[in-house]
């Protein structure tokens, strides 16, 4: 008889603590990237209404409810799933293990688990605060203990997780669990990095002078930096209403008329490094410090031609559930908010092997 540990399991598979909290800023309103459904989690086409000619589908009513604050009940719900899926079946195959071994399931988790378990090395742990400080409240000396206590979590998590991928292995288990996806678009012309034909799309909605979105900034030159031609960034304005970020709209229009010149991500990087100085005239300013056609960029800035192309990729945004920023997507599935690194490559991960 093998004892079942299930929430163990849970616990020591969920347990890491997170340092950085993946918030954002928040908005008081209201071409297919990556997969083409809309959402694994979304329904068929049970039909759930009618009247004469016409019918919605519970595939209709879960695109709709997707479109706003309902869109994270849907990712909750995939995530419970997930986590309940792997719970169930690392449960069922230690319980094989213990069996075959003559061993209880959680003498065969600390063997291979808890037990051999690497402890962070210094070099470690001040190379994690060196790639996340802009995320980070507090000194070194100050938040060292807590980076400690969390990658030595996450190698636990890491090693637990390797533990149950290889009894999966083992003994040959599938699953047809799919994440959910929204219908994100790119609009022809928007700013990118990386070619088309990358089979990862990483879209993200953002606001000049939202902190949060300067903060993820390094986490997605990471990204480029290490998945190269495998993954393609996409730029989308998403500027917060007046009353919260004044210059946010005229910032976002300066970026698409750099863009006119090619020069999108020149002045992006600009108008981050300097989000409490984002006026008509400081922008223009930035421009003629760049090099850019001036006379071409002020016409630009000044006729508001963009105005319109700034809108849109907002109204394209809320169409998928976007109310703050950064908002990320990644083909098709969110990140949400000032998301690390290790949360963007998790996902990568997932679709490369998914696409292998």
């Amino acid at each position: 008889m093998t004892e079942r540990f299930t929430a163990r399991w849970v616990s020591l598979l969920l347990g890491a603590t997170l340092l950085i909290a993946a918030i954002g800023c928040g908005d008081t309103t209201g071409t297919d990237a990556g997969k083409d459904s809309a959402s694994a989690a979304a329904g068929d086409g049970q039909i759930v209404a009618s009247w004469g000619d016409t019918t919605i589908t519970m595939a209709d009513l879960d695109k709709a409810a997707m479109a706003g604050e309902n869109g994270d009940v849907y990712v909750k719900l995939f995530e419970a799933r997930q986590n309940t899926l792997n719970a169930m079946i690392a449960d069922k195959l230690t319980a094989l293990e213990a069996e075959e071994f003559g061993k209880t399931q959680k003498e065969l988790v600390e063997e291979n688990v808890t037990n051999v378990v690497p402890r962070p090395t210094p070099e470690e742990i001040q190379a994690f605060f060196d790639q996340n400080k802009a995320q980070i409240n507090g000194e070194f000396a100050q938040v060292s203990p807590q980076i400690e206590r969390y990658l030595f979590t996450q190698n636990r998590a890491g090693l637990l997780k390797s533990y149950r991928e290889g009894l999966e292995a083992k003994y040959g288990v599938t699953t047809s669990l799919e994440p959910v996806r929204f219908d994100v678009t790119i609009a022809a012309n928007d700013p990118r990095k990386g070619p088309d034909s990358a089979p990862v799309k990483v879209v993200e909605w953002s606001d000049f002078q939202c902190p949060f979105c300067s903060r993820v900034g390094p986490a997605i030159e990471q990204v480029i930096a290490t998945y190269g031609d495998q993954v393609q960034v996409v730029f989308r304005d998403y500027p917060l209403p007046a009353n919260m970020h004044p210059e946010a709209q005229i910032s976002a229009e300066a970026g698409q008329c750099a863009h006119e010149q090619d020069r999108f991500w020149d002045l992006h990087d600009k108008m981050f490094e300097n989000q409490r100085a984002l006026t008509s005239e400081q922008l223009k300013g930035y421009a003629a410090e760049l090099a850019l056609d001036t006379a071409a960029f002020d016409e630009c800035l000044d006729s508001g031609r963009h105005r319109e192309t700034v809108l849109a990729d907002h109204r394209d945004g809320v169409s998928v559930g976007v109310q703050g920023t950064p908002a990320i997507f990644i083909n098709g599935r969110r990140l949400s908010g000032a998301a690390s690194f290790s949360a963007f490559k998790t996902l990568i991960d997932e679709e490369l092997a998914a696409g292998s």
